[in-house]
């Protein structure tokens, strides 16, 4: 693991979060907070003046003490950075990155009864899901991830967050999540979560749409 992921995995003993304390540039809080379109990454450098936009934004998003939906864009933006973003990127730092995260929402989910999650807890977990699979990483291991613990979040009380890590699942874009989304079909029985499980597996079991 790099200094880096180091830090960042270091910050993430702080999950899950609960201030928002820490001062943050305007220009970047601006950036970050739109109220009409989502933060594009040309705006984003731009805010950071010359520093490396992706450090920055793994720092953020790793960051429980600044404000939530500061802390959700960045999340968000992540993948944006991948190297090649249509493409997937895997093993990269932005991967590797919301690796991390998502294992120390994981862990903050085993340590304290899920029911008990705070609202901008569980949107910040849901962020790092979606940012995961947007990597489209095809990595087995990222489906092992998202399913080797189902209570954690194929089982998460919350629709929302079964919804969110049913398209994560999806647009990994491996054929790893096949199975766990049938075994998932079978006992799912919520009407909003039933369809998202459809749409995942055709998708998945078209030809060539996942390796």
């Amino acid at each position: 693991m790099t200094a880096r992921l180091l830090v960042f995995a270091a910050l993430l003993c702080a999950l899950p979060a609960r201030g928002s304390d820490t001062p943050l540039d305007p220009a970047v809080r601006e950036a970050l907070t739109p109220i009409d379109a989502p933060p594009s990454k040309v705006l984003v450098d731009y805010a950071f003046r010359g520093s490396s936009g992706v450090d920055r934004l793994i720092s953020l998003a790793s960051d429980s003490s600044i404000d939530a939906a500061v802390q959700i864009r960045a999340i968000r933006m992540l993948p944006l950075y991948c190297p090649q973003p249509d493409v997937g990127c895997a093993r990269t730092t932005v991967h590797d990155a919301l690796v991390e995260l998502v294992q120390g929402y994981l862990t903050a989910l085993r340590q304290t009864p899920a029911i008990t999650l705070s609202a901008p807890d569980l949107l910040r977990l849901r962020a790092a899901v979606e940012a995961l699979g947007a990597t489209h990483s095809a990595m087995s291991s990222d489906v092992d991830v998202l399913t080797q613990d189902p209570r954690a979040l194929l089982r998460h009380p919350s629709r929302d967050v079964r919804v969110t890590v049913v398209r994560a699942l999806r647009s990994l874009r491996s054929c790893a999540a096949i199975e766990p989304l049938r075994m998932l079909m079978t006992s799912e029985t919520n009407t909003r979560v039933q369809p998202a499980i459809r749409s995942a597996l055709q998708n998945l079991e078209s030809p060539g749409s996942c390796s």
